[in-house]
């Protein structure tokens, strides 16, 4: 497809200064992505592999928000270039040329429903079995998100992988300007998912209150087990829970039933929350994958 020549120029200034080569040592970290912001594991993870280098001067800016040219060019390369998984196969990868995708207005600020249709739309070139069902009417996505608009679909698949982040009033912000920390948050989630064991979501602990009672499959609660609390997954499940602020991980087996509030996933025993976050945090972004299954009836 044909271009314009302002894309053409801003395409390879801007992916020259996303993609700007810094060292070996540095590319597993940066000196402004500390501990503590959600993106944490996200943007070290593609750093390991290469997919983003940062800044010259080592930075990658996670509160910058992220322009077209540079959303796409990340995007392709973790989505359609990239998979960890072949890195050592001798089957030959696959690869894209990247200019002759067409894009209106490069320099233009992305939020975060144009994010998710651009992740999704590549992730459906990857895998052309992938579809988009429309939201029945007056179905709640999120509170913000009118079932009607043009984006539901793209937004109602976002959240079926685990991608989206939301508030305890269930509501997404679906025109807000995404910053380069939260799009490479959302690309993580949706390649990640792709495996069907591994979930995203959010983690608190239980009260003191809870000490001796019962759970839902008979136990008794300790806040010394290692133990949690889903909605869904059966009992006995063994469930791998990351930090995504740290990348701290913690394996627990799940006995009981909850959290009970729609913005909320896991509720694990102080000690366990304790191996991953400070119990002052209350709450965290976490990862969990079933590491093995073995239900109790």
């Amino acid at each position: 497809m044909n271009r314009t020549k302002t894309f053409i120029t801003a395409f390879i200034t801007i992916g020259t200064l996303f993609w700007s080569s810094i060292s070996q040592a540095e590319a597993s970290k940066f000196k402004d992505v500390e501990i503590g912001i959600r993106g944490y594991v996200a943007i070290n993870y593609f750093a390991e592999h290469e997919i983003i280098k940062g800044y010259s001067d080592g930075t990658f800016q996670p509160d910058k928000e992220i322009i077209r040219a540079e959303a796409l060019a990340f995007a392709e390369k973790a989505i359609i270039d990239f998979d960890e998984y072949k890195i050592n196969s001798p089957v030959e990868e696959k690869t894209t040329d990247n200019e002759k995708r067409e894009i209106t207005k490069p320099e233009k600020k992305i939020t975060l429903v144009e994010g998710v249709k651009m992740l999704l739309e590549l992730e459906k070139e990857r895998n052309p079995s992938l579809t988009f069902e429309e939201p029945k009417n007056r179905e709640v996505i999120f509170t913000d998100v009118d079932s009607k608009a043009w984006f539901a679909k793209y937004i109602k698949k976002a959240k079926e992988r685990n991608m989206i982040r939301f508030g305890f009033k269930n509501n997404a912000n679906p025109e807000q300007l995404l910053t380069r920390e939260y799009f490479a948050d959302l690309t993580y989630r949706l390649i990640k998912s792709r495996d069907k064991n591994r979930m995203f979501g959010k983690a608190t602990f239980y009260s003191d209150f809870f000490e001796g009672r019962g759970t839902s499959n008979g136990e008794k609660f300790t806040q010394k087990g290692f133990t949690a609390a889903n909605k869904h997954l059966p009992f006995g499940t063994k469930v791998r829970i990351t930090n995504l602020k740290n990348g701290q991980n913690v394996d627990v087996r799940i006995n009981d039933r909850g959290p009970f509030n729609v913005s909320l996933d896991l509720d694990l025993t102080s000690t366990a929350f304790s191996q991953i976050a400070s119990t002052r945090e209350g709450i965290v972004p976490v990862q969990y994958e079933i590491i093995s299954e073995n239900p109790k009836p």
